[in-house]
């Protein structure tokens, strides 16, 4: 079956992906770095910021992490929903004119089952305007309360990475007292990056292919090794947890704990989906069959 996903950039690659990275500017050359150092996900590369880095500590915190989003959407979606089933019912019970309408609106389990009855009644439009408005008024103290439960930020220990210290020393020197972000898009002087914002996927993409691109120009055993493999800033954190699973002994729990799956705790369902499933393993698999 085919996979959009990205494959884990092979070991043999890395280096000569990193110097590549180099030549194009340090400031791809550090990104890219720190992701196959900590296994960063590609919006936390792209948008790493100045206070989430503990220089004097050594630890990066990523509060800001996917899960902690992801948990915080969800909650709080779930939480004004909930409200709006019950203000809901209030809003059609005050709106429509049937004399059985307190008992109809409990009929609806759910904010559609309500929308459906306010459709019926020829009111959706101002019913949907109700719920959107009440959505507005609500949200962000939902957020605020689904903050408080939501999974805690990784934490990162760099304290005996010599190379990632200097260049998060080198970053946060530059740009902490100026945009925060460690990797703003107005340090690659194009005419589409002109603001302290942080870099775009497409930035990243472009760049990450190009530099594919070099490496397979070079033939011989570079390109066999990206043979079958699919590349982007997520296969850096994949290369991340191979190489953790590698260093320790094929133990796949320290690598889904060192990536931060599973809220720190290990996530192996998750963390099995990082190793190397990739096209060329499959043929691999299948030689290796054949030759029995």
């Amino acid at each position: 079956m085919t996979t959009k996903a990205v494959d884990a950039i092979p070991a043999e690659v890395q280096n000569k992906f990193l110097s590549l990275a180099k030549d194009k500017s340090s400031f791809w050359h550090d990104m890219f770095s720190l992701c196959n150092a900590f296994g960063l996900r590609n919006i936390e590369a792209r948008e790493l910021k100045a206070s989430q880095v503990d220089l004097e500590r050594g630890i990066i915190t990523l509060d800001d992490a996917k899960q902690r989003r992801a948990h915080i959407t969800k909650q709080a979606n779930k939480a004004v929903d909930a409200e709006w089933l019950i203000e809901g019912r209030k809003w059609l019970r005050h709106n429509v004119e049937d004399t059985n309408i307190s008992l109809i609106v409990r009929i609806a389990t759910d904010t559609k089952g309500l929308a459906n009855l306010a459709d019926e009644y020829d009111l959706l439009n101002e019913f949907t305007t109700a719920k959107n408005a009440h959505y507005l008024e609500r949200i962000n103290q939902a957020r605020e309360l689904a903050a408080k439960t939501a999974p805690k930020g990784r934490t990162i220990d760099f304290k005996r990475n010599l190379e990632a210290k200097r260049i998060l020393s080198k970053r946060v020197a530059k740009y902490g007292h100026i945009c925060n972000y460690l990797f703003p898009s107005c340090e690659l002087n194009s005419n589409r990056a002109t603001e302290y914002a942080p870099v775009t996927r497409q930035a990243v993409y472009r760049v990450i292919k190009g530099i594919r691109e070099q490496i397979e120009s070079l033939g011989g055993m570079f390109k066999r090794a990206l043979d079958g493999i699919r590349t982007g800033l997520h296969s850096m954190r994949k290369s991340f947890v191979q190489r953790v699973v590698d260093v320790m002994g094929g133990d796949i729990l320290a690598g889904s704990m060192a990536v931060g799956h599973g809220n720190g705790q290990g996530d192996i369902a998750t963390t099995q989906k990082y190793l190397n499933r990739s096209q060329k393993r499959m043929n691999e698999i299948n030689a290796r069959l054949a030759e029995l």
